[in-house]
């Protein structure tokens, strides 16, 4: 009957429209999360338990470019799926594998601070859990505080050197 095939049509335009309406909004939230991501000048990767790369950002990907010694013109997505400790040298994987294991077995924030090649990396490594309670992936953020070393080594130095005029007499030396 011709009433029954306009309901049915008229049912399928409803659906198609929800469904690109929910494409649509999916898709904004994914430019949305991404922008995000790449917004700040810091280094970010999603990890999973394993050490490997599920998502990261511009700066993650320029940096881990560099400690491979290769060009970061690239796509990041290139590195997803890769184990992290695959990428670092030796010393610096197993401290970082240290490091990861202990966030999931305590489920809590580790913060540090490292120095290669004389350049000074604040990290933070943040348990995501899951349903259960358990810790499913890892939020790693690592930012340059290079400047902000350099600038405590200098007012340290200061620091030091007033501290040695204040204790000898200009005129007597």
């Amino acid at each position: 009957d011709a009433k029954g095939e306009i309901s049915h049509f008229i049912a399928i335009e409803r659906d198609v429209t929800g469904r690109k309406h929910a494409e649509e909004a999916l898709r904004l939230r994914e430019a949305t999360a991404k922008a995000l991501l790449n917004a700040p000048d810091a280094a970010a990767l999603l990890l999973n338990r394993d050490g490997k790369i599920l998502i990261l950002n511009r700066v993650a990907h320029q940096r881990l470019c560099t400690t491979l010694g290769v060009p970061a013109e690239g796509d990041p997505e290139e590195f997803l799926g890769r184990c992290v400790y695959d990428l670092f040298p030796p010393e610096l994987s197993s401290n970082r594998r240290e490091r990861n294991e202990d966030v999931i077995r305590t489920r809590k924030l580790s913060r540090f601070e490292d120095e290669r090649n004389g350049v000074w990396m604040d990290h933070a490594v943040f348990p995501i859990l899951d349903s259960q309670g358990e810790v499913s992936t890892l939020a790693v953020f690592s930012y340059d505080i290079t400047i902000l070393k350099r600038a405590e080594e200098t007012l340290a130095r200061s620091l030091d050197n007033e501290r040695e005029r204040s204790r000898r007499d200009p005129l007597t030396n």
